[in-house]
């Protein structure tokens, strides 16, 4: 984790696979941004789970309910769009 990173209070980082996610500097990250280095999406199915690195570069902005999967580069300087649910 780089330094003068922001808002990692509520978000999900895969505490499983932590050491496969490199966050630079001054990221700041939006309320329930969701960082997972595994994806057992496919293990019912296929019996596979990929697990990858996740990397983000300096001066980022991860929007809300961003869901950042494995093996994702972001680039510096870039912001991430998140996702809200309006009203029912």
């Amino acid at each position: 984790m780089g330094k003068n990173c922001h808002g990692l209070a509520g978000c999900t980082i895969d505490y499983a696979h932590c050491w496969l996610i490199e966050i630079g500097d001054n990221v700041t990250f939006a309320p329930q941004a969701y960082l997972l280095a595994h994806d057992a999406s496919t293990k019912r199915y296929l019996d596979y789970t990929k697990i990858a690195k996740i990397k983000i570069g300096n001066n980022v902005f991860i929007g809300a309910r961003a869901l950042i999967m494995p093996e994702v580069s972001i680039g510096k300087n870039t912001i991430v769009a998140g996702s809200w649910k309006c009203g029912d």
